[in-house]
């Protein structure tokens, strides 16, 4: 009797534990499922820290390769392949990571969905992997590399594309002795030291840049010095790259990391942070099923025609996307492992069929929020037909009696991806055949199209009839380009809560500055994803035809008379959320927006001022980003209105303004709109400065913090609250259940 009696008081006990659990954090839950008061939101320290979001997960291979004998393309280096300080380094801070052999390497197992930043300390890859290494930093991956490393940096034309084909000892760098090494400059990298100060190495000789040398190359204005050899400034034993062109980061240190000195260890936990990619979207290029054209020189072997993507691979990655190859594999091809960690699944003209089983996987993975990218062509042959099989549950097919021409003249204007589009030219131009609901695109004319597309479930298909469009004969002919990146855009938005409308003044390409400017980087950072657009009109269109959480405004440039104003109004009195950020409040006519939001205009100020944060304890200065200082203000001066003083009406609040204390006119930075809304009086993206010294501009850091205030968050409760509520309904029943049955046995 006494063991029954402790295992029903051990199922009662349980049963209030489960009870108490429901209605302690379930309730919590319930309460808080909206966007917490900021009053009320607690970071969690481990993910949010004051000069970034750090990331906790990256994902990190090390190079391991126990042959050191020198490559055929290296005659200098003296390799060890010894990391174990950088080990424990990684171990003692909370990384793990993943050693990659050669032989893992030529199977193709360095994607930039496994791994974020690849390390090769003092050691180079073998003959046999250099491509694939490259093809990973091609693809957006990062690269960290110690000492010898830089030989094949400068072979594969990394870190200087000049260079490329010939390790040039003695011209781009070479070998010093010092075992001492000063910061050369202020960067995330280097964010835990001072200009000036010494790091120690446990190795004399070390591989650095002749800083001199590298003027006038390709990536002369992307380098930079971190690091230089004590007393000899031209030695950079240290270098960044963030590359504006083509690939991912890259940071280059000396050492051989197999003793790490105390004064070192900072500078390599803060490049992996640094390097660690952010991406817009992940992209997957099928190589499995032996398309007609490649990506790179080194896709040979897969294609019938390789080297024809490099050049819309190189504009995806520098507009923060990652790009990965799918290769033939054994263990099957179109698998749910190989497409779940992709937002975008590129398929080209197969020259082998795809499975019954390949088939339904894709389309599973569109139905739940992937996107297909479909590319044809004019040929009636087995290669339109296999695409055909795959789309098969679409309402988009390649015509086998195509009619058209190789110039793209007609354009859906009410379809998104068509923006800044008025002339394509292809080669060999098919045509589609497609029913409602699927939306033409483009063609020769509203009859012949070329290019369509469709909501599939809660993903997206594009479909083109044309594999030249975007290849490297033609990309740059017309708005080939614009579209192919368009394209892009609209298919990694299909889930998307943010929209976005930048034009920036400050870039002679405004097109790519969107993409690399501090409202992205900021939505990237924060993981968010967004669709982008840099006209107005096309902004409308997107506005009016999707549901967003967000919408943001940074203008640097272009007149707004075209906005829709009271679209706007709608949006945000239906639960939106607004950031406005614009030189041209004085030019409008007196819109009711501005009324709606809670401010006037008063006048211009042609000189970037200095912004005054009046509540300095506001969130929008402390989370995610914390900002010491009580003043903000830049250097830069690009534009004629800089600046305007605006009054804020009863139902808005200023937080920060022109003046040194608060007051309801000289406004720099107004809550409006009940909370609904923040206007930034400032052209916030020129605030490129870095006032308070956390080696991030603090554009970048306001629109992050602004972002993050207004954006719907997901309660700080457990992780899987459903599971919890769900157990805790359960166990509640169980315990009820076990109480009424140990109370109807005691009266027995």
């Amino acid at each position: 009797m006494k063991i029954i009696y402790k295992k029903k008081v051990s199922i009662i006990f349980m049963s209030i534990f489960l009870f108490s659990m429901f209605f302690g954090f379930g309730a919590n839950i319930f309460l808080n499922s909206g966007k917490i008061a900021y009053n009320e939101t607690q970071l969690n320290d481990n993910q949010l820290k004051t000069s970034q979001i750090e990331k906790e997960d990256i994902k990190i291979a090390i190079y391991n390769e126990p042959n050191i004998t020198q490559p055929s393309y290296s005659g200098f280096s003296a390799l060890t392949n010894n990391y174990t300080g950088l080990t424990t380094l990684l171990l003692n801070n909370g990384y793990d990571y993943i050693e990659l052999t050669t032989n893992e390497i030529y199977n193709h197992k360095l994607v930039t969905a496994d791994f974020d930043v690849f390390i090769m300390v003092d050691n180079l890859p073998r003959e046999n992997i250099t491509d694939f290494v490259k093809e990973f930093w091609l693809g957006g991956g990062s690269i960290l590399s110690f000492d010898s490393a830089l030989s094949y940096l400068m072979y594969a034309g990394i870190l200087i594309p000049e260079s490329e084909g010939d390790e040039n000892y003695g011209t781009y760098w070479a070998y010093t002795n010092s075992f001492t090494h000063n910061i050369s400059i202020r960067h995330p990298a280097t964010k835990e030291y001072e200009v000036g100060d010494i790091y120690t190495l446990t190795k004399s000789s070390n591989a650095r840049v002749t800083w001199s040398s590298i003027t006038g190359t390709t990536f002369e204005d992307d380098l930079i010095k971190l690091t230089n050899v004590e007393n000899n400034n031209d030695f950079a034993s240290g270098v960044a790259l963030d590359p504006t062109e083509k690939g991912g980061k890259v940071v280059q240190l000396p050492g051989t990391v197999e003793e790490i000195d105390s004064t070192f260890e900072d500078i390599i936990l803060d490049s992996i942070q640094w390097l660690c990619p952010r991406p817009k979207a992940r992209i997957l290029f099928d190589l499995s099923h032996y398309p007609y054209y490649g990506i790179d020189s080194w896709d040979s072997e897969y294609t019938t025609f390789a080297n024809r993507y490099s050049i819309w691979r190189d504009n995806l990655v520098d507009r923060s996307y990652c790009v990965d190859k799918l290769y033939p594999s054994v263990e099957g091809n179109f698998t749910l492992e190989n497409l779940q960690d992709y937002d975008i699944l590129v398929v080209l003209w197969p020259d082998v069929n795809y499975t019954s089983s390949e088939i339904t996987i894709v389309q599973n993975w569109i139905n739940n929020g992937g996107s297909l990218l479909v590319l044809g062509d004019r040929v009636a042959n087995e290669r339109n037909q296999r695409l055909n099989s795959l789309i098969s549950n679409s309402d988009i097919s390649f015509d086998p009696a195509p009619s058209g021409s190789n110039t793209i003249t007609f354009f859906n204007t009410n379809h998104p991806i068509t923006e800044a589009c008025s002339q394509l030219t292809g080669a060999s131009v098919g045509e589609l055949i497609t029913a409602s609901p699927a939306v033409n695109i483009a063609g020769n004319d509203a009859s012949t199209i070329m290019a369509a597309s469709q909501k599939l479930g809660k993903g997206r298909i594009v479909v083109m009839a044309d594999i030249n469009i975007m290849d490297n004969p033609y990309i740059n002919t017309d708005d080939n380009l614009q579209f192919g990146i368009n394209s892009i855009n609209w298919l990694s938005a299909c889930e998307a809560r943010v929209l976005i409308y930048v034009v920036d003044h400050s870039n002679p390409d405004p097109n790519d500055n969107i993409y690399r400017g501090p409202v992205s980087k900021a939505l990237n950072l924060l993981g968010e994803p967004f669709y982008i657009s840099f006209e107005q009109s096309y902004f409308n269109l997107s506005l009016g035809k999707y549901k967003w959480d967000l919408v943001v405004i940074d203008n640097t440039q272009n007149s707004l008379t075209g906005l829709y104003y009271e679209e706007l109004i709608e949006y945000i009195e239906n639960g939106g959320k607004l950031i406005l950020s614009t030189w041209e409040y004085y030019s409008l006519p007196p819109t009711p927006l501005w009324e709606y939001i809670g401010f006037k205009y008063e006048n211009s100020i042609s000189l970037p001022p200095t912004l005054n944060l009046w509540s300095t304890s506001h969130p929008i200065f402390n989370n995610p980003i914390d900002f010491d200082s009580i003043k903000i203000e830049t250097s830069t001066d690009y534009y004629g209105t800089d600046a305007s003083n605006l009054t804020i009406y009863e139902n808005a609040t200023a937080i920060a303004g022109l003046s040194t204390s608060s007051q309801n006119t000289s406004c720099s930075l107004i809550l409006g709109a009940n909370g609904k809304a923040i206007v930034n009086g400032f052209l916030l993206t020129e605030y490129s400065d870095d006032t308070d010294d956390s080696t991030y501009p603090d554009s970048l850091e306001i629109w992050l913090n602004e972002i993050y205030y207004l954006l719907p968050t997901v309660s700080q409760g457990i992780p899987g609250y459903n599971m919890v509520i769900f157990t805790g309904l359960i166990g509640l029943l169980i315990g009820i259940i076990s109480i009424f049955i140990y109370k109807k046995r005691l009266k027995h």
